[in-house]
């Protein structure tokens, strides 16, 4: 994920680099492989499975100061209340 600002998902531009497709793959290719590759393969999708658990984790950090961010200027915005009050 390189854009965490709330741009294109990349996993919604090109399916085929879902991790559910990913996964997937990775499944049929390790039941064929044999031991020394097995271990080369898991290691990689564990790597993988870190780095998504980084790039959701750098998603919630951002969500959580975007809102923040958004609840300290409404806390902090006058009340509307009297000046609608003073419409009707």
């Amino acid at each position: 994920m390189d854009t965490p600002q709330g741009g294109s998902d990349p996993v919604e531009s090109n399916p085929s680099s879902s991790p559910v497709f990913i996964v997937s793959n990775f499944w049929k290719d390790f039941k064929k492989a044999s031991a020394e590759e097995k271990l080369r393969l898991f290691n990689s999708l564990l790597k993988g499975y870190q780095e998504e658990i980084d790039n959701l984790t750098q998603r919630a950090k951002f969500g959580e100061n975007t809102f923040l961010n958004i609840y300290q200027k409404l806390y902090e915005a006058p009340d509307p209340y009297p000046g609608l009050a003073s419409i009707t």
